[in-house]
């Protein structure tokens, strides 16, 4: 039986149509909206089921980034809607570049206590990606250590 949350989505005046097209093509309404709302479904599966193929290392990237910027107010939307993200590719398509997320998810020298939903994600995390937590995670280069006044390796001499 498909789900009459979607049927409510529909506005009044859609409601108003559905049931004169009902009427004027001799179908029960029950079935138009019962139609409806099972295509709708499977429009939404599809979507998802499209989106979950689209999952890219630069997504993830892009959640962490968010992740870390508000690392100090966790309940801003951004941060929500980072983690939400960071959840979704972990349990459709998990990839090693979702370990870089694991150490905005555990209690800091600002955030003494995590809520449920940090936690929750990183648990899922460290399950989806078992299979690479020995892998060491790639190093970032630091822009500050390039501006910094030390030495520079030699190029070596062309022979």
């Amino acid at each position: 039986m498909p789900s009459l949350e979607l049927a409510l989505e529909l506005t009044p005046l859609e409601l108003v149509d559905l049931q004169r097209f009902a009427g004027e093509r001799g179908v029960r309404f029950e079935t138009l909206i019962s139609q409806w709302v099972r295509e709708r479904i499977q429009q939404e599966q599809e979507r998802q089921a499209q989106e979950a193929r689209e999952w890219t290392a630069q997504d993830v990237q892009e959640a962490i980034a968010q992740l870390e910027r508000y690392k100090t107010n966790i309940y801003q939307p951004k941060a929500l809607q980072a983690l939400y993200k960071l959840e979704r590719i972990a349990r459709e398509k998990p990839m090693p570049g979702l370990r870089a997320a694991l150490p905005f998810l555990r209690p800091n020298w600002f955030m003494l206590t995590l809520p449920t939903e940090y936690a929750a994600l990183r648990a899922t995390i460290e399950a989806a990606t078992a299979q690479w937590k020995d892998l060491p995670r790639p190093a970032e280069s630091d822009d500050e250590l390039l501006d910094a006044d030390l030495p520079r390796p030699v190029s070596p001499p062309d022979v």
